[in-house]
């Protein structure tokens, strides 16, 4: 349906500019990633108010996190001690019962890339904590593609 108004055409330098932008910012971290090389260790972190809550459950797994648990899961803890996980290069260095729950990959490797999710089990409906923070390789970089 035309209703008397024009589209102004676009001219192909703006075109240019936005993609050579968009593909420029893709190459720097998210707030949520972990710059890291590999055969080093990587703390992803993940804490919540243990004062507040007690000790609560919680599991790290590979990936987004779904509805409920963790996918992929890496590592899971009660609140007060590691009951069970996927290697032992997956470790839960900070102070359980102080509500760090940070997730640190021991020697990372370069499959270790990616989206990893916390999930701190918060009593009631629909409470959980969540965090995904992602792992990126410092030695990977990413192609911007000047047009």
């Amino acid at each position: 349906m035309d209703c008397g108004t024009r589209r102004k055409p676009t001219h192909p330098w703006r075109e240019r500019f936005s993609l050579t932008f968009f593909l420029f910012l893709s190459d720097f971290p998210s707030a949520g990633s972990v710059i890291t090389t590999v055969g080093t260790n990587v703390v992803l972190t993940c804490t919540y108010d243990a004062k507040y809550y007690g000790p609560l459950s919680v599991c790290w797994g590979r990936g987004g996190i779904p509805n409920s648990g963790c996918g992929n899961q890496v590592i899971k803890a009660d609140g007060t001690s590691v009951v069970s996980r996927l290697s032992e290069r997956y470790v839960l260095r900070g102070n359980l019962g102080q509500g760090d729950v940070s997730l640190t990959i021991l020697q990372a490797v370069e499959a270790d890339s990616g989206i990893y999710g916390c999930r701190v089990d918060i009593p009631g409906w629909f409470n959980d904590q969540k965090q995904e923070p992602t792992v990126r390789d410092k030695s990977r970089r990413t192609m911007a593609y000047f047009l």
